[in-house]
């Protein structure tokens, strides 16, 4: 058997870190779709949802399931900012989402939710929960 025959027994979709990513489904216009079809697309894709494309109802709902999947995404993160690194607690707000903050004597507590892969960058000033 050839090279090049056997790529062309190979799936073009192989398995890859992407597989991992999680997606959601929306099924844009789906007003237009006929009833019974976009029944059976909700229920074959589960967790899907549409959209009304005609006249923008839905998109809001869309938007709002997109920001609650990136929200899972994020880790949870409890840190202790000295006051003299205000640059930190800076760093927090842009690279996420803070939940809240605490001006103690020492230090302002924040409890942040952070994309895993800069979660590692405030590390140094990681704190446990009380």
């Amino acid at each position: 058997m050839s090279r090049r025959s056997s790529r062309r027994s190979t799936p073009s979709c192989t398995r890859s870190a992407a597989d991992e990513v999680p997606r959601l489904l929306v099924w844009s216009k789906s007003d237009l779709a006929d009833a019974d079809a976009l029944k059976l697309l909700l229920n074959a894709y589960s967790g899907s949802g549409g959209d009304l494309g005609r006249d923008g109802r839905g998109l809001a709902r869309s938007a709002r399931r997109v920001g609650d999947r990136l929200r899972v995404l994020r880790v949870s993160a409890n840190s202790s900012c000295p006051y003299e690194r205000g640059d930190v607690l800076a760093a927090l707000h842009r690279a996420g989402e803070v939940l809240w903050r605490f001006t103690a004597i020492a230090a302002t507590r924040v409890r942040a939710r952070l994309p895993e892969a800069v979660a590692g960058r405030f590390s140094e000033y990681a704190r446990t929960p009380d």
